[in-house]
């Protein structure tokens, strides 16, 4: 029988990676206790053209904790999200076959609190390439395989998609060239990205199971599925991040 391990002198590298269980449950409890009283408003407000569409629907996200940069707020914070950090830097390890290794291949991260209501997801597309991956990590205590809110995960051949597509697969027109415009947002037209991710058309899947972390290479298209309305007043709750290149790895 074929084995598909690669020899040890490579590291192996995935287009994405799934940790169950990956925190203790009294700190994913913690971390839960901190959704309730952390402020957050709706990204269709605060991000209107944004990675959102209108369609996206009114999620909703809390401040952004840079690792070593500050965005909103800088680690440490003094709230239950710093022990989620701390952990992904300690178990870097398990993380390396989607982003490579800490200090070499990225060397800081951001952590958001993201809320998704019935009705809302995330429409696909891929990060910025000064990103060497993501990671979501779900903080909802309990979630039924019913209610929707997958994350939908491309084929790892678009991966070669051009960047000249930008991060929605949806290049400018020629015609908008005098604008100064490379790629358009999906907001009101996006056949030609559609186009450009049903030439393969399949992918994955991953449920948001609790205390589940995962972790998405760069350039791996990706969206949310809309949390589906028998979720009722349940809300998919997740911390979201990115992890950025060290300056060595930037793409040119």
């Amino acid at each position: 029988m074929a084995s598909d391990a690669q020899p040890p002198d490579r590291p192996l590298v995935r287009p994405f990676v799934v940790i169950d269980d990956f925190l203790p449950p009294e700190l994913q409890q913690h971390i839960w206790l901190y959704f309730q009283v952390e402020n957050f408003a709706r990204v269709d407000v605060s991000s209107p053209t944004g990675q959102w569409s209108w369609h996206d629907g009114a999620a909703l996200r809390g401040p952004t904790i840079g690792y070593k940069t500050k965005w909103h707020a800088k680690y440490p914070t003094g709230t239950a999200v710093d022990a989620l950090m701390e952990t992904l830097v300690r178990q870097e390890e398990r993380l390396r076959p989607a982003l490579g290794r800490y200090e070499i291949d990225w060397d800081d991260f951001s952590a958001s609190p993201s809320l998704y209501p019935s009705g809302t997801g995330l429409s696909w597309h891929r990060d910025a390439e000064t990103n060497a991956g993501s990671f979501v990590y779900y903080v909802h205590p309990q979630w039924n395989v019913e209610w929707g809110g997958e994350l939908m995960l491309g084929d790892p051949s678009q991966m070669s998609i051009p960047a000249s597509h930008g991060p929605f697969f949806n290049p400018a027109p020629v015609e908008s060239e005098d604008d100064g415009a490379s790629w358009l947002n999906s907001h009101m037209e996006n056949q030609r990205a559609s186009d450009t991710l049903l030439a393969s058309g399949v992918g994955s899947f991953v449920m948001p199971k609790s205390n589940r972390l995962v972790v998405i290479r760069g350039g791996l298209p990706h969206k949310i599925a809309k949390v589906s309305v028998a979720a009722g007043s349940h809300l998919r709750a997740s911390v979201t991040g990115f992890f950025k290149r060290t300056a060595s790895k930037l793409i040119r």
